[in-house]
This record gives structure tokens, C-alpha cells and sequence, in this order.
């Protein structure tokens, strides 16, 4: 490893396409700081698989080239009304993309930026960005979407990373946001089994949270669609070495109980008309070109979390005869064995309201 010179830092900049001027001026500690940059060699073995090379920022404030790998996705939320309707040559913003938060694929041509603070295995993802969200790395309007996909409540500085979102995205582009609601049974559970889960901001009000981002990203709210839970992160095979205790309570992770779990909650609510299966919400806000449906998608894989609609998969044939009047099927994307229910209209936070995909 050595420090780069200044052509090699315009190499990276040429490369990235989305860096200005902050790249080398990012605020750390409350200070400007000029950024070291270093360069790690390629091995010969990585290289050869994919010679694309990415440009990485970490939280150290340093410049790191990684050799790009694929990995599949699945579709994960309803961000696609907005990826499927971009130019071929747009710029695209993961934040807080975890392990990715979209296939490539749903946005051919774009350049995606795949943004978030931990990356605990960065060669799995193309246009890898590690930095903090509430400063972001990138120059005025350098993208014309961003997807924020269960993200916002994992930051400290609420207001900051919203201004940065306000500031990076184009006037004219347009912005996802995921939430979880904090007064639904599953993030009670999340919250309890996980001692708080990461999950730093607490919302409550879909209105007032989407007046919000509106107001400080100066981006026009379009829709709002209510999100139904899979209750995944119930599952056994996501905690190593070993799942918390309390986790026996439910089943100690095993999918056929959370599947059970998740139809009795979609049936009280189809009954009852509470929102037992309710996760959160999706916001879609500024330029949307295509029309976000109303209808209420309640079966979510309790494996992959990907959504259905009711006529979806009965059209598909997918759906079969279980227990006397109850119906199951299998997961289009991963295969897992989940309980059908028909779909019902969901309520937001006390209004009626169109309702979504995931949890």
C-alpha cells in the first residue's frame, strides 16, 4: 500500500462519476480533513473473476480499490414503481444497503451506489461506498433516485441524513423510503427478542413522518403504502452461533411455527380489523412515474420476506389446498412453504391507506 497522488485520486473520481469536491474535504470529528488515500493491490485470483475495479470510502476516511463480485438478490420492498421507470444512465443511491437492498437488475443501465457504515463483507456487492449517511461523499444532485429501504431508523442524526438525502438527490428525482411502525406487535417483538435491534428512531405516525422527509428534502410526498411483516426475523438459521434465549418463546425459530404465526395475525386482523400484521410503511416522494397501487399485499415469504398479491398467485397456480379451508404455497423466489390469506384493504396508523409488499 502506498498514499496515491493527486492523478490517482482523479482516477477514482472518474471511475465513481458521483464524487465531488467532498471527497476530499468530508467533515470528520466536526473538522474538514484532507483524506488520505491508499490504494490496495488486486489479488491476481480476484481479478481474474472481474476486472471491474470500485472506489470505497470507510468511516477512516480512506480510499480503498476492491475487485467487484455479483451476488443474486431478491426483490426485497416496493422501491420497483421508481427503479423500473429510470433512464438507462442514472445514478442510483443504496443507503444503508445492508446487503443489498435491489437485483441489478431492476434498473438496467442505471450506475448503482451501494452506501452504508458497516461492511462486513464489501467484495459481494458492486459500487461499494462505506461512509456515514449523515455525510455523504457525493457532490449536489448526483442522483436521480435514492432508496432508503429499512434504514432511517438506524441513523443517529435523523435531520442530517435527511438534509444529505435532500442534498445529493436531483429536484427532479425521487425518493423511497422504508420505516418501521414502532407502535405495531412486530417491532414490539423485534425490540424485545433483540434487546432494541438497532433500531434508534422510533416512528410512530406515518403522517407526520412523511410531512417530514417532504419538508427537509423538499421532495413532494406521492403515495403511502402500508407494509405487512414475515416475521423473518423470527428464524433460527439467522442467528450464529446461537439464537438469544428468548427466542424459545416463539418457536425457537422454526419456520413452520413463524409461518402459523404469521397467518393467525393476518386472519385476527382480517376479522377484527386491528394491524397485528402490520410492520411499517413506504413513501414514495418527488418524480414517479408509474401508478403505486392501492391493493394490500398481506402474504409475505416468511423466509426471503418478498410479497404477493392475492391474484398473483392464484394466476400463477401456486396456491394449494393445506388443511380443510386453509391454503399454502411455495415462494416463487426462495421456495419456502408459507400459509395463503386473502388479501384485505390496511389501514395507516389509524387511516385508511394504501398497503405494500414487504416486512
Amino acid at each position: 500500500r502506498r498514499l496515491a497522488t493527486k492523478a490517482v485520486v482523479k482516477k477514482l473520481n472518474r471511475a465513481t462519476q458521483f464524487c465531488g469536491s467532498a471527497i476530499v474535504n468530508l467533515p470528520t470529528g466536526g473538522k474538514k480533513k484532507k483524506l488520505n488515500v491508499r490504494v490496495a493491490a488486486m489479488e491476481a485470483s480476484a481479478a481474474s473473476k472481474n476486472p471491474q475495479m470500485v472506489a470505497v470510502v470507510n468511516t477512516k476516511g480512506y480510499y480503498d480499490l476492491l475487485s467487484a463480485r455479483d451476488t443474486p438478490y431478491h426483490e426485497n420492498g416496493g422501491m420497483h414503481e421508481i427503479l423500473r421507470n429510470l433512464r438507462s444512465d442514472a445514478r442510483v443511491l443504496d443507503l444503508g444497503c445492508g446487503s443489498g437492498s435491489f437485483a441489478p437488475e431492476s434498473c438496467p443501465g442505471a450506475q448503482v451506489v451501494r452506501l452504508d457504515q458497516s461492511l462486513t463483507k464489501p467484495e459481494h456487492l458492486d459500487g461499494l461506498v462505506c461512509a456515514d449517511a449523515a455525510w455523504l461523499p457525493f457532490r449536489d444532485g448526483a442522483f436521480d433516485a435514492v432508496i432508503s429501504n429499512h434504514s432511517l431508523e438506524h441513523v443517529d442524526d435523523l435531520a442530517r441524513v435527511l438534509q444529505e438525502i435532500g442534498r445529493v438527490v436531483r429536484r427532479d428525482g425521487s425518493l423511497y423510503a422504508a420505516v418501521p411502525d414502532a407502535s405495531t406487535l412486530t417491532d414490539h417483538l423485534y425490540r424485545w427478542l433483540l434487546h432494541g435491534g438497532g433500531h434508534i428512531n422510533a416512528f410512530r405516525s406515518a403522517t407526520e413522518l412523511s410531512a417530514e422527509i417532504a419538508r427537509v428534502t423538499g421532495l413532494e410526498l406521492v403515495a403511502t403504502r402500508v407494509l405487512h411483516s414475515s416475521l423473518r426475523f423470527l428464524l433460527y438459521s439467522n442467528y450464529k452461533p446461537r439464537p438469544p434465549r428468548r427466542l424459545w418463546l416463539v418457536g425457537n425459530g422454526n419456520p413452520t411455527v413463524t409461518a402459523w404465526l404469521t397467518y393467525g395475525l393476518r386472519i385476527l386482523d382480517r376479522l377484527l380489523g386491528t394491524r397485528a400484521s402490520v410492520y411499517g410503511w413506504a413513501f414514495y416522494f418527488g418524480d414517479v412515474r408509474e401508478l403505486v397501487g392501492t391493493e394490500a399485499w398481506t402474504n409475505v415469504c416468511i423466509h426471503c420476506g418478498t410479497g404477493y398479491s392475492e391474484a398473483s398467485l392464484l394466476e400463477e397456480k401456486r396456491v394449494r389446498r393445506q388443511f380443510l379451508v386453509m391454503r399454502s404455497y411455495l415462494c416463487p423466489i426462495c421456495g419456502a412453504w408459507n400459509l395463503f390469506t386473502k388479501d384485505h384493504p390496511a389501514k395507516v396508523g389509524g387511516q385508511d391507506g394504501a398497503a405494500a409488499a414487504t416486512g
